[in-house]
């Protein structure tokens, strides 16, 4: 990766499962301040795990994690929940209002005791970036699936935390949904943001990532830039894929071809 500073830090993290053999081992990777970085690998390679350490719903058994330069395990609850934010892949919906569920993202700064001037604007400005103006007083129930990510993603903005983990914040959503989630995080970014995404699409994550960390077998498989990602052909080591740079316009576009098949017709 660049030499931008990381913003968060696993050194030496052992972790396994109960029952299960050890699904990290020794594992060292960092994230980059102010970048986004998109998680990849087969299923069950450790991505949302990784994403559930660094926001201590995991415990490591071995090493530390720091986040700016500070041991995670040091952190009060409530001061640990206004440095990062979690977006987990599941959720239900409750029966609230969209304005309702952002609210609850300033539960860390005393919401509980009421709205201050604080909490409002910040509330009025994670409505504002995710464009949910029109739908703050529908309830849940009664959105999209796009607009409900939004409305959650809005939510986790409200908690106005330096770094934004994200477990698949495009699954199941429509293809142009999915775009318009990726150009939010993007403009996140731009505004200070550190965003780690766990992704399935490697198209979108080589698209909009400015780092990207492979994963297999609990250990990274690569790490960088997603041109030397591209170059050094991990993405055809480990899904078997051979992926392809398409020019259109100022962007560059991906697709993939299923090697196996291809052999198989030559």
């Amino acid at each position: 990766m660049t030499d931008i500073p990381k913003m968060l830090e696993f050194k030496g993290i052992s972790f396994a499962y109960p029952g299960q053999k050890p699904l990290f081992d020794n594992l060292n990777v960092g994230f980059s301040a102010g970048q986004i970085t998109a998680v990849l690998g087969p299923n069950g390679c450790g991505k949302s795990t990784l994403l559930k350490l660094a926001c201590r719903l995991l415990a490591p058994k071995g090493g530390q994690i720091m986040l700016g330069g500070r041991d995670i395990s040091g952190y009060k609850r409530r001061d640990f929940a206004q440095k990062i934010t979690l977006l987990s892949q599941r959720y239900t919906l409750p029966d609230i209002t969209v304005q309702e569920l952002v609210s609850y993202g300033r539960y860390p700064y005393g919401q509980h005791r009421g709205l201050s001037a604080a909490d409002k604007q910040a509330i009025m400005a994670a409505v504002e970036q995710t464009d949910l103006q029109a739908l703050q007083t529908k309830y849940l129930r009664e959105l999209s699936g796009g607009q409900a990510q939004r409305a959650f993603i809005a939510m986790a903005l409200a908690q106005d935390t330096d770094v934004l983990l994200l477990d698949e914040p495009i699954n199941s959503l429509d293809i142009h949904v999915g775009f318009e989630v990726m150009e939010l995080l993007t403009r996140l970014k731009a505004g200070g943001k550190t965003v780690i995404m766990v992704l399935h699409d490697l198209a979108l994550a080589l698209q909009y990532a400015d780092n990207i960390l492979l994963l297999s077998g609990g250990q990274p498989v690569a790490e960088g830039t997603p041109a030397e990602i591209l170059a050094g052909g991990e993405i055809l080591q480990v899904f078997g894929v051979q992926p392809h740079a398409l020019a259109v316009g100022d962007k560059r576009l991906f697709a993939f071809s299923n090697v196996a098949e291809l052999a198989d017709k030559l």
